[in-house]
């Protein structure tokens, strides 16, 4: 069964440079971390096109899409027809309108993720309080006061060796 799984590529396309390699394509495949020489040969591979590279690692038809995303004139067939494509979806109703929900959905993710971030940070910070005032024998009374934890998780904190 394993064996019969399809290959999956996953591109990522990035306006950015990733690893300051200077490259404008990065292949990853699933590796054993204990042996590097052992590769799971699973069919999974992870490729990142950088339009920031600078290497000549990439096909004329490659390189010119990343010069594409960097806001370059489309330069060959290849590039007008996608071009063109673009073109076409940003005037169609119907895709811009779905355009748009993905992109609305896209901010909406990205809020949630901060808000959680912060509820997250803020967590951690009374987290911490909580431990200082354990330090300092204060009261479990006096620390559900004062952090937003619960009388279980505060009792659990003074239950770790300091």
């Amino acid at each position: 069964m394993y064996k019969e799984l399809r290959s999956s590529i996953i591109i990522f396309l990035c306006p950015f440079e990733l690893f300051e390699q200077n490259r404008h394509i990065y292949t990853f495949r699933n590796i054993c971390i204990e042996d590097k020489n052992l590769e799971l040969n699973d069919g999974a591979a992870k490729i990142f096109l950088s339009s920031k590279g600078t290497a000549n690692d990439v096909s004329p038809d490659v390189r010119a899409f990343l010069d594409y995303m960097n806001g370059l004139p489309a330069s060959n067939d290849f590039i007008k027809e996608i071009d063109a494509c673009i073109t076409e979806t940003k005037t169609n109703r119907e895709e811009r309108m779905s355009y748009m929900t993905y992109e609305m959905k896209m901010r909406e993710a990205h809020d949630d993720g901060r808000a959680e971030g912060r509820a997250e940070g803020e967590r951690n910070a009374d987290l911490r309080t909580a431990k200082r005032m354990l330090a300092k024998n204060k009261s479990i009374e006096e620390i559900i006061e004062l952090v937003n934890l619960s009388r279980e998780e505060v009792e659990e904190l003074a239950l770790q060796p300091k």
